[in-house]
């Protein structure tokens, strides 16, 4: 699979389904807006029963979607509007089949069995590829039910497949590639949403018109927003998450940990619920950043021991005050016994070692009445004058856990206008989330920064062979605008690099259960939540 062809020809073959995408036709290089767009193929894996609502941990369908996109109409005129076809692998895995259509920004998906149109010729016509296409796909029903569904990762993936990795197609797939967003750069948010379904304001608040083109030389002040001006960026400008590796930096809002019986609360996937939650419930993301994934990657486990000692003289007296504390019935019943008959069995324990036991005693009153000025111990009498010590039964006991510490470095070279505001963006908006925030006028308190969910993504998904984090804060960031040893800068004033130094450290410590294989979002070979 992923070796699918995908052949293009005229509107009637795409309708028909003897091609995908539509070849020479409403496809112009000098009107990139009455073009078609392809995407680059991205690979998923949907839990088999989804459609259900009972999803399988265990049972996935692994397949392959692209997307096209069809624009119908002219860009100033109201009947301007897009059509979005995403196409899965067949059960072959030799060719892609047409699964839904929408007509409204990707928010909705026809299938098999809602009857889709597709625009010919200005009108739309039944597009009976969709409808031929149901018993060609392995988990059809389940692999549709998440693209329909905005809060799972599929349906997501799809919408930034369609604006982020959409090339422009000319006379074939070889021909120049031109990404959607690209084309619609400067056109307003408006438009964008109606066509792309683009707006990703969590708390779907349209975004102001005045945020377009965040990143454009001369445009509006990225820095302005509130919290953020843009919901995601990335460096550089042309990451490609299908085909390119990167790490995820997600910024979230960070509110007190509550807790109910003396217990942290937690969510239904058992964990620590710190995130400020939008009026859906779902986490709130303030924006994310995509970076591509650096050298020297590297985790640590640490667990803290400390050496203990214990003599035969402090344990009695530990036994001793523990059965003070026993219970009537632990004695009635046998359980439990006297301090007297303990220090009875002592005695018996120390028969052999009468004589030693006198001149420690002797070495102990010794210690009283000379440790105050001369710091001598029951032990350097004891080995001074007896050649023996106390065996202190000496023991490494487990502290408690380490929390993990990640120090990630990214040197970024803009090589236009556009990468070198997107890198001041990115680094702007990482000092802010890590600063602290201030209280309400007159109050006596501080807000904590934000904290971040981090991952590591290979074609979109998570990276089974790296390690995983726990949510974390920012500790430490250090910025060097120097970092090749010369000052250089371009006309603009933007340095030539700039070099982050970032120590992420997490919020909870890694337990043994972490380490379980359970849960959907396992990869190949049942990986756990934290990693291998």
């Amino acid at each position: 699979m992923g070796q699918a062809t995908f052949e293009g020809g005229n509107a009637q073959d795409v309708i028909s389904g003897e091609a995908q995408f539509i070849q020479n036709n409403q496809t112009s290089l000098t009107k990139p807006f009455n073009s078609t767009y392809i995407s680059d193929e991205s690979f998923y894996k949907v839990p088999v029963g989804t459609s259900t609502g009972s999803p399988s941990s265990t049972q996935f369908h692994d397949t392959y979607i692209r997307t096209m996109t069809v624009f119908t109409g002219d860009k100033d005129t109201p009947e301007y509007k897009a059509y979005h076809v995403a196409y899965a692998t067949d059960k072959t895995g030799n060719k892609y089949v047409p699964i839904g259509i929408s007509d409204d920004g990707g928010k909705t998906y026809l299938g098999a069995d809602d009857n889709p149109k597709f625009p010919l010729n200005s009108q739309a016509v039944d597009f009976t590829a969709i409808i031929n296409s149901k018993d060609q796909v392995n988990g059809y029903d389940d692999i549709l039910s998440s693209i329909n569904d905005p809060k799972n990762k599929l349906s997501k993936n799809i919408k930034d497949q369609i604006y982020d990795q959409s090339f422009q197609d000319g006379s074939g797939q070889n021909g120049p590639r031109v990404k959607l967003k690209d084309t619609f750069v400067n056109e307003p948010n408006s438009v964008k949403n109606k066509l792309f379904n683009t707006n990703k304001s969590e708390n779907n608040e349209p975004i102001p018109e005045s945020y377009d083109n965040p990143f454009a030389p001369g445009g509006r002040d990225p820095f302005e927003s509130k919290p953020f001006g843009v919901s995601q960026i990335s460096y550089p400008e042309d990451l490609d998450l299908a085909t390119q590796d990167a790490l995820e930096i997600r910024i979230m809002d960070r509110e007190p940990v509550r807790f109910s019986g003396g217990k942290q609360i937690r969510d239904s996937n058992d964990q620590i619920q710190r995130a400020t939650l939008n009026e859906q419930g779902k986490e709130k993301t303030l924006t994310t950043i995509y970076l591509p994934i650096q050298s020297n990657i590297r985790d640590a486990n640490t667990v803290d021991y400390d050496g203990n000692t214990m003599n035969f003289l402090q344990a009695t007296a530990i036994a001793g005050i523990k059965k003070l504390f026993e219970s009537d019935a632990d004695k009635a019943a046998g359980k439990g016994s006297t301090i007297g008959g303990g220090f009875d069995r002592l005695r018996e324990n120390l028969a052999a070692d009468q004589a030693s036991v006198r001149n420690l005693i002797g070495s102990a009153t010794a210690s009283a009445a000379l440790g105050g000025f001369s710091n001598q111990t029951i032990n350097t009498l004891s080995s001074r004058f007896e050649g023996q010590i106390l065996n202190p039964n000496l023991e490494l006991l487990f502290k408690g856990p380490v929390l993990r510490d990640f120090p990630i470095v990214f040197l970024m070279s803009p090589r236009n206008d556009t990468e070198a505001v997107r890198i001041k963006t990115i680094i702007n908006m990482l000092k802010r989330s890590m600063a602290v925030k201030k209280g309400k006028e007159g109050s006596f308190f501080l807000g904590s920064p934000d904290f971040f969910k981090l991952r590591y993504l290979h074609k979109n998904n998570n990276h089974d062979s790296l390690h995983k984090f726990k949510d974390c804060v920012l500790k430490d960031m250090r910025v060097d605008y120097t970092p090749q040893g010369t000052y250089a800068t371009y006309r603009d004033g933007s340095m030539h690099s700039y070099q982050m130094t970032l120590t992420f450290g997490e919020i909870d410590p890694v337990f043994a259960e972490d380490y379980d294989t359970a849960g959907e979002e396992l990869g190949p070979g049942g990986i756990a939540e934290i990693g291998f």
